[in-house]
């Protein structure tokens, strides 16, 4: 399927959780989407979700455009949910690209990589819904392949 958002969700995560500060930080909750159940019991934090919304194919070229919000969680303060983002977005920029994960032999387990850029300024703010503080930030990106 050409320009898959499952694979650019899972390419990003898969990014985000090699590197050893961002684990530091949320463990392994890097999720691709909010959850449904607003349930106190359910919520774990602190954590980092990855939101990919609509986007451009074009059919002259293998790209599509991709808008990317990202969100640092956190239930103690406003700097830890800030201190997420920010190493999020650190993994992001640091790249000249994102690239799939790779299975045993070495290949590719996708046939798409991505490259983002920061797009707007950041947003703090306090969820009620969730009892929890946010910074999210959106970027503009393209899904190569």
């Amino acid at each position: 399927m050409p320009y898959d958002a499952r694979e650019m969700k899972q390419i990003l995560r898969h990014n985000l959780l090699l590197d050893a500060t961002l684990v530091d930080l949320v463990a392994h909750r890097v999720f691709t989407a909010h959850g449904r159940d607003t349930e106190e019991a359910t919520r774990h934090f602190p954590t980092l979700i990855v939101e990919l919304r609509g986007g451009s194919e074009f059919e002259a070229a293998p790209v599509a455009r991709r808008q990317l919000f990202l969100y640092g969680y956190s239930n103690v303060s406003q700097d830890q949910a800030s201190e997420i983002y920010g190493a999020a977005a650190d993994v992001i920029r640091r790249g000249v690209g994102l690239s799939p994960p790779v299975d045993g032999s070495g290949d590719p387990c996708f046939d798409s990589c991505g490259y983002f850029t920061p797009q707007n300024v950041v947003l703090d703010g306090w969820n009620s819904q969730i009892g929890a503080w946010f910074t999210r930030g959106s970027w503009i990106g393209w899904q190569i392949g």
